[in-house]
């Protein structure tokens, strides 16, 4: 254990984008997150996806030398504490420690579970028992969907089963998280559900054999009278649940189906989006960029890397394009924003953005399989604009409405307002009927500056 510490800054690194996501009403249990966000009941989680980088070995800066110490201090405990301690859990409090006290919530310790899990999102396949959970009124946990030709299908689970124990593990006032930990485990095993269903008299008890689970990247489908639209309007919808190794590849697939299907424009649905890879960010955006940047880097030390469109990337025809985005849009889903609204590529409609412009590097502890996660740099928009904190302002402010349902494009005010903007680019409508709904952005607009000025003086004021 006494060389963990050493390990930390000389390990090779992945260069990622992180994110201050929520785990929101619905999850994956195969992914324990949430991808279809309502925003409005949410727990604090820190998502770090890899990417290219390197962290070059550090040293203490004072005449204090961390190693050393850290040796001195785990001799005198294992030698003279009255108690037998655990070395493992003296060092990891140690390192939450030493990263706690830079003061950023994106430069943290990451056991070894929660890193495995890390790597795994990344890739896009997990092994859960794939359904969809969400919490209900009463915060219960519930079933909200059943993947198709899922384990937890197999098994006889359903759609609106309350679970009331995993194993022995019971769910009451337990956190989405907590449930879905206890429930996701190695491919082969067996998890027990003991749920509540309604109209049985007796609680069912089910037992599942976990097996690998296809995340869901992308949804798509044409918009349709079903959907409250005209499907003679020609308008394709795109809903990016995050930035995966699959994200870019997933978007290409559906791109050309709604081609086939007869698409002339496109909604692109980034709500509830935590991010993800930058590459993925990079890939994406330049699907529907033609030229310029599509991100800004400033490293330690101010160092300015331009990221570029990849031109390769254009083998779709450059149609218009509504970008849907709310608070919980962040990190990967900005810089697609950022790179759309500055290079005038389409119009992003919804409510201002989570405001995540840090970068960070994981830093594998090899010996055990945790790591770290370190904030080293920040970025930009093209326009070389800083929304860490801030957000990205749409172009149309539109709110989700009281009655919004993410499972009922009717009621969904946003998507409406995305799909009106393309009628007018398609010239299916005149551009004055955009008139009011202008009008009204601008004055929500200009409420949140004055809250976002508000909070900020008030901060100021108590420091």
């Amino acid at each position: 254990m006494k060389n963990i510490i050493k390990y930390v800054f000389c390990c090779i690194i992945v260069f990622c984008l992180g994110i201050a996501a929520p785990i929101l009403l619905y999850a994956h249990v195969a992914t324990g997150k949430n991808l279809l966000d309502t925003g409005r009941e949410l727990t604090s989680v820190l998502r770090n996806i890899p990417q290219k980088g390197e962290i070059s070995g550090a040293s203490a800066s004072s005449g204090l030398k961390a190693a050393d110490t850290y040796s001195a201090v785990m001799k005198d405990l294992e030698n003279s504490y009255y108690k037998k301690i655990d070395p493992v859990k003296v060092t990891y409090s140690g390192i939450s420690g030493m990263l706690t006290t830079c003061e950023d919530p994106f430069t943290y310790f990451i056991e070894p579970e929660a890193y495995k899990t890390m790597r795994e999102e990344t890739k896009g396949n997990f092994s859960g028992i794939g359904a969809v959970l969400k919490k209900n009124e009463l915060g219960e946990t519930k079933i909200h969907e059943i993947m198709e030709g899922a384990p937890a299908e197999s098994a006889g689970l359903k759609a609106g089963d309350i679970i009331l124990k995993v194993d022995d593990f019971d769910c009451t006032n337990k956190d989405l998280e907590e449930v879905v930990k206890h429930i996701r485990g190695e491919i082969g095993t067996r998890v027990t559900l003991t749920v509540s269903r309604k109209g049985e008299k007796k609680d069912p008890v089910i037992t599942v054999t976990r097996a690998v689970i296809q995340e869901t990247t992308v949804t798509s489908r044409m918009l349709t009278e079903k959907d409250g639209f005209r499907k003679s309007d020609g308008i394709g919808y795109i809903r990016l649940h995050q930035f995966n190794q699959k994200a870019d590849h997933e978007i290409d697939k559906a791109w050309s189906q709604l081609e086939k299907d007869g698409m002339k424009a496109l909604v692109l649905d980034l709500r509830g989006n935590p991010g993800g890879l930058l590459t993925m960010a990079i890939s994406v955006s330049s699907r529907f960029v033609p030229k310029g940047n599509v991100v800004i880097i400033r490293e330690k030390g101010g160092e300015r890397i331009d990221v570029p469109v990849e031109s390769s990337a254009h083998n779709h025809p450059f149609i218009p394009v509504a970008v849907l985005v709310n608070g919980m849009s962040a990190s990967a889903s900005e810089i697609v924003s950022g790179a759309i609204k500055d290079n005038k590529a389409g119009t992003i409609v919804g409510t201002v953005t989570f405001g995540k412009g840090l970068v960070q590097s994981v830093v594998p502890i090899m010996t055990d399989g945790s790591a770290c996660s370190i904030t080293t740099a920040k970025y930009y928009t093209p326009a070389d604009i800083d929304i860490n904190k801030k957000g990205i302002e749409p172009d149309l402010y539109v709110e989700e409405g009281e009655n919004f349902d993410p499972d009922d494009f009717k009621t969904d005010k946003q998507l409406a307002a995305g799909v009106e903007v393309l009628r007018v680019k398609l010239g299916k409508r005149k551009e004055a009927s955009l008139k009011e709904l202008y009008s009204r952005s601008e004055k929500l607009l200009e409420e949140h500056r004055q809250k976002e000025a508000l909070k900020n003086t008030k901060g100021k004021g108590q420091q």
